[in-house]
């Protein structure tokens, strides 16, 4: 067996990657939210929130 240690550096790709799409999530969010969709704006919302808790527990 090789002991090769395991690399666990996240890539600055995959992380400005993720920055990007939850950026992206929050513009949606805030356009849906003044368009007067509301049901789908409180959707959204959570989800956004989802996926930026995520983010921020995956870097």
């Amino acid at each position: 067996m090789s002991a090769t240690p395991l690399n666990r550096k996240r890539s600055p790709g995959w992380v400005l990657a993720a920055i990007l799409v939850s950026g992206a999530a929050s513009i949606a969010v805030v356009a849906l939210a003044v368009l007067g969709h509301d049901a789908w704006g409180r959707r959204s919302l959570l989800l956004a929130v989802a996926a930026g808790t995520l983010v921020l527990a995956a870097t």
